[in-house]
């Protein structure tokens, strides 16, 4: 992501490990995570390290389908579970949303980005021992594979998964599918040693035109997401996946006008919350080192 413009206050997501808790499963509950659908494309293949999913967790599915089906051109599919609904451009998958409780009316929607990893049980423990916190722990999800919520050693969370069926091939990015994703961390010395641990991701530093130096998380010399530093000390850490879209700049506006906001803005990047305060980035290309 390039240098960003503070247009309002900065991104936050803001679920607490409470929220999560009562949502997602807590470790000591008999809840269950919802009936999600296998991962689309699935390749029968695993590239572990790449974030292969995003799901939208919301307190109010119509709401978020009136802002992200203009904005985007998505469309929204009822599964076999009422608490979640498939995410679709055109004919294809491109991400999901898990209904949650409203029991805290304080929390703002999140994107949750799962992390491919090798085994999940392994890959859990290590966040534990990592200083990180396991907020759900390892189970096998139906027909998605299994999974397990961590928190990173700043708080930021993170799905890790196997998927039953392989992870999905890359294959070249359309307008309105995703295409980038960024951890924002108060400590990049902590998260490196963290996705190391956990992923086997190993942090790359590249200088850009302007003279700028870019974080990379990197598995097998590929980059698979960026590393930004937080300058903000009050922002909760984060992953914030991004959107693929033609013009950046009226994409936003079309946010502002569906009840959103933006909360930075650049010539090529935005990143933009939705009206139950859900942030994500919009993007115009591929950040350096994407193999897309």
């Amino acid at each position: 992501m390039g240098e960003p413009i503070r247009t309002e206050r900065p991104p936050r997501l803001q679920a607490t490990f409470a929220v999560l808790a009562l949502v997602l499963v807590a470790s000591c509950s008999d809840i269950q995570p919802p009936t999600m659908p296998a991962l689309p494309s699935a390749s029968g293949a695993h590239t572990p390290g790449r974030i292969v999913w995003i799901d939208l967790l919301t307190a109010d599915f119509e709401e978020a389908e009136a802002f992200y089906g203009p904005l985007f051109g998505w469309t929204f599919q009822k599964t076999t579970d009422p608490d979640y609904r498939s995410i679709s451009l055109g004919d294809e998958p491109v991400a999901g949303m898990i209904e949650r409780d409203e029991q805290d009316n304080e929390a703002e929607a999140i994107w949750l980005t799962y992390l491919s990893v090798p085994n999940v049980n392994r890959a859990s423990q290590e966040a534990k021992s990592s200083l990180g916190r396991v907020l759900m722990k390892p189970q096998e999800a139906p027909e998605r594979g299994r999974v397990s919520v961590v928190a990173d050693s700043d708080h930021a969370i993170v799905v890790l998964l196997r998927a039953s069926g392989g992870d999905p091939a890359a294959s070249p990015v359309r307008d309105g599918e995703f295409l980038w994703a960024d951890l924002w961390t108060h400590d990049l010395k902590g998260a490196a040693r963290f996705y190391k641990k956990v992923a086997g991701l190993e942090v790359k530093t590249v200088k850009k035109r302007d003279g700028s130096t870019q974080h990379l998380l990197v598995k097998d010399g590929v980059a698979t997401a960026g590393l930004v530093k937080l300058p903000w000390k009050e922002v909760q850490a984060n992953w914030l996946p991004y959107v693929k879209t033609a013009d950046v700049a009226a994409t936003a506006r079309k946010a502002v006008q569906l009840g959103g906001k933006v909360l930075l803005q650049s010539k090529n990047t935005a990143v933009i919350q939705d009206p139950e305060g859900g942030a994500i980035g919009i993007q115009s290309k591929a950040p350096k080192g994407d193999p897309r």
